[in-house]
């Protein structure tokens, strides 16, 4: 792992690229919105399957 840490360290443009693809994952599949829309269709389908 510490091999990969000093990988990064030395290609700054490696650690950008990274960055921003982490940033955007995390926008992407973490954001509040997704997540209450993420819940919401749960909770419809647990209501469907009751009734």
């Amino acid at each position: 792992m510490a091999k990969y840490i000093l990988q990064i360290c030395k290609n700054p443009a490696l650690a950008k690229e990274m960055g921003a693809k982490g940033r955007a994952h995390i926008q992407k599949n973490y954001e509040q919105k997704e997540q209450i829309r993420k819940l919401h269709r749960l909770a419809e389908k647990a209501i469907q399957r009751i009734n």
